[in-house]
Formats: C-alpha cells, structure tokens, sequence
C-alpha cells in the first residue's frame, strides 16, 4: 500500500496552527504548471481519469508532473475507474493523491491502497447531514473536498450550510472559486485548501497567470 510520509501529512494537511493551502487543477500544459508551482501552489491536479473537457493523456500527465517539485503534491483526478486501473495510474505517474470524483464507496477507497482525496456534493445538505454522510469514509481517505453536485462546472455552492461542519479530516473546498469570491468564501468556513480550476483560466484548460498570482496572494495574506 502506498502510504503519505507522515510528517509530509501533518506539516500539509495540519501544519500545527491554520495554514490556508490552495491547489491548482485541471492543468493541460507545463507552462501553466510550472507558473503554478512559482506562484506558491501546495498541490498540482490533472484529470486523468474522468469526463472532462480538461482531460489529458498518460504522457501529458507524465510531462506536466515531472516539473513538479516533492514539496508540492501531485493529485490526479479519476471518476468512478475500476479499483485496479486507478492504482495503476497512481503508481505509473508517482501520484501523492488519487481525487475521486465519482460514485466510489468507502470500500473502494480502502481497497484502493493508495492516498485519496474523496470529492463530495453539497448541494441541498446541512451539516449534520453532511456529516453523517461522509463518516464512512473518514477511515479511508486523507481528506474530503465539498464541491457542486456537478464538479467541473465552476459553480459555486451555498456556504453557509458548511458553518457547522466539523470534520477530523482535512475539508477542500471547490467550486468556481477565484480571486474574487475565495475572501467571501473565508469569512464563512476555513477550508485547509481551497482547490481552483475554471476560475484561475482564460479558457478551458489555459490557465491565466494573472489569476493565479491574485489567488496566491489571498491565501498567502490569510
């Protein structure tokens, strides 16, 4: 089973006192990976094995992580993928984290003996409900990223139901975050990572420099 270095966990995931983190995700091109990593990004994301208009190739995965430093984590996003396919493409591609986009029960995730981030919908939950739903998996994953109900879309969705959410597991947040609403979204609920895609990119899959520098200044004033 591939396990995270332990002290990598804790000075990422918790830090000891409240260090905001952001990833960036749905990279297509190494430019935009190595201005990511410039810029301060904890955790670079490709879509490798999920529906999605930034979906790219073993070999464009393999190209745009191999300018990513160890201090920053390689994620790789997969959608409901058969357990042994998606180990496969963690291992092939030195993957920190597998971000699990689909249907995959807490089973799956402990069967898929790799580090795994498990993506969740928010959509019309509480909090009380949404932590009832994701205690299975709590054993299972490194952390849970609260998104739409239709990741990739670049929505957001209602904060406020987060207010209460407590949770002993790391929480990403995604959802059409940009420079522009991730203040609002801090003065409501403190993620870990905030986890920006559509809303840092001049079109689908090109992301802006521009604005990737105001997401990394937020978080680095937080």
């Amino acid at each position: 089973m591939r396990e995270l270095n332990q002290s990598f966990t804790l000075s990422f995931l918790w830090g000891g006192i409240f260090l905001l983190k952001f990833k960036v995700c749905g990279l297509t091109r190494v430019e935009d990976a190595e201005k990511a990593v410039y810029l301060g990004a904890n955790a670079i994301g490709v879509i490798i094995g999920a529906e999605s208009k930034r979906r790219v190739s073993l070999e464009q995965a393999r190209a745009i992580l191999e300018k990513v430093p160890s201090s920053c984590w390689k994620v790789g996003v997969v959608a409901d993928v058969p357990v042994t396919e998606a180990y496969n493409l963690a291992r092939d591609l030195n993957l920190d984290l597998l971000q699990l986009h689909g249907r995959e029960s807490p089973a799956y995730c402990s069967a898929l003996k790799w580090p795994a981030v498990k993506a969740w919908s928010v959509v019309y939950r509480d909090g009380s409900q949404l932590r009832k739903e994701l205690e299975p998996f709590l054993q299972v994953v490194e952390a849970i990223l609260l998104d739409n109900n239709r990741g990739g879309s670049g929505q957001n969705f209602d904060w406020t139901v987060l207010q209460n959410l407590r949770l002993p597991k790391p929480v990403w947040i995604a959802g059409g975050l940009n420079a522009e609403n991730i203040p609002k979204l801090l003065e409501i609920f403190q993620p870990d990572l905030v986890d920006v895609n559509s809303g840092v990119e001049s079109q689908p899959g090109i992301k802006d420099a521009e604005k990737m520098a105001r997401v990394a200044a937020i978080i680095r004033r937080f």
